[in-house]
């Protein structure tokens, strides 16, 4: 049984995946720190675009 246990590699695996997870949750949150004024102004320059009324190009009138 302990000879079983010690060549059993499923514990060593959920390690890795574990770790390798961590890293890249620590790496996405401090890539959302350091872009998030650059986010900001994106959106809301988008939302400036869709507040404005449309151009009067867009308004088809009848004949």
């Amino acid at each position: 049984m302990l000879k079983r246990f010690w060549n059993d590699e499923s514990g060593p695996e959920l390690v890795e995946w574990a770790v390798v997870t961590l890293v890249l949750l620590v790496a996405t949150v401090l890539v959302m720190v350091s872009l998030r004024n650059e986010v900001l102004v994106f959106l809301q320059s988008i939302f400036t675009v869709l507040e404005a009324e449309p151009p009067d190009s867009y308004i088809i009138s009848n004949p």
